[in-house]
């Protein structure tokens, strides 16, 4: 059986205590710079069963934020899906400065640091159009 020494076992305890107060912190500790009202992903809306992906782009990843991506479809949008395809403890904001919902012409708006950290995929659903 291996033994510890008194180093390991310092070295054990420097870590939990680590763990517990970076956890105990959170946002307002060790973590500060990481924005509160940023996220990972967003989605508006409902897909429903007839709904089709009418419109998807990806925003680069060192794409310079703020940025206004205008949306035309042919289409009403039904929901709208942005997703960071990486991990980062520091989010992005999406809103709708015109149109929406039930629109076919709709500005997205993205917020986040002065460089997007990570590629975002953005997916655009439509009501599918009536049965002729």
């Amino acid at each position: 059986m291996k033994t510890f020494n008194n180093a390991h076992l310092w070295t054990v305890v420097a870590f939990l205590l680590a763990l517990t107060v970076g956890g105990a912190l959170g946002k307002r500790g060790i973590f500060s710079n990481v924005n509160p009202k940023g996220e990972l992903s967003y989605f508006r809306g409902a897909i429903a069963p007839t709904d089709v992906l009418c419109l998807k782009f990806y925003i680069g990843k060192k794409t310079t934020l703020p940025l206004q991506v205008p949306v035309l479809t042919n289409l009403p949008l039904s929901a709208i899906k942005a997703t960071a395809w990486e991990f980062n403890k520091i989010g992005f904001q999406m809103d709708v400065q015109i149109g929406g919902l039930g629109a076919t012409t709709t500005v997205l708006n993205f917020h986040g640091p002065d460089k997007a950290l990570y590629p975002i995929e953005v997916e655009c659903y439509c009501a599918a159009a009536p049965p002729p």
